[in-house]
């Protein structure tokens, strides 16, 4: 797992592999939700329980260049979604909009990015903790 802290109220934590959803990390807590309003409720609930900590939703992610590749990889592989955790596959840039959006919609701190397949997992941790990263470094820049 790589802890990457972007600013103060982002931080992405890339777990990797797909089955890693212990991950303790003092001042963390992680929790899932089947959709964003979901995911919104326990947030609120987590901060009031938790008012230090950060708190992050788990993401299940899958990336390639294009939409349209993401999807098809993740058709052909057959793997189905995990009960209780939000899904993400597209884009680089499609994926920092949503941390982005998921941070200031107060529906997380930050998330905890998963590889949805095991063969692609490298490649998913390498361009999450790079371009997904920068993208992320620039947007918190401009909002400044």
């Amino acid at each position: 797992m790589t802890l990457v802290f972007l600013d103060p109220t982002l931080a992405l934590d890339v777990v990797e592999s797909p089955h890693d959803v212990t991950g303790d990390v003092p001042g963390v807590v992680r929790f899932g939700g089947v959709d964003l309003s979901t995911a919104q409720a326990r947030y609120r609930r987590l901060r009031t329980e938790h008012p230090d900590a950060r708190i992050l939703v788990d993401l299940d992610v899958h990336l390639a260049y294009d939409a349209r590749t993401a999807r098809g990889e993740v058709l052909a592989a057959a793997v189905a979604p995990r009960p209780d955790t939000l899904r993400y596959v597209g884009t680089p840039a499609g994926l920092a909009g949503l941390i982005a959006d998921i941070v200031a919609a107060g529906v997380a701190d930050g998330v905890t990015v998963r590889p949805v397949l095991d063969r692609a997992r490298d490649r998913v941790v390498r361009t999450v903790t790079t371009e997904v990263a920068s993208l992320l470094d620039s947007r918190t820049a401009r909002a400044s």
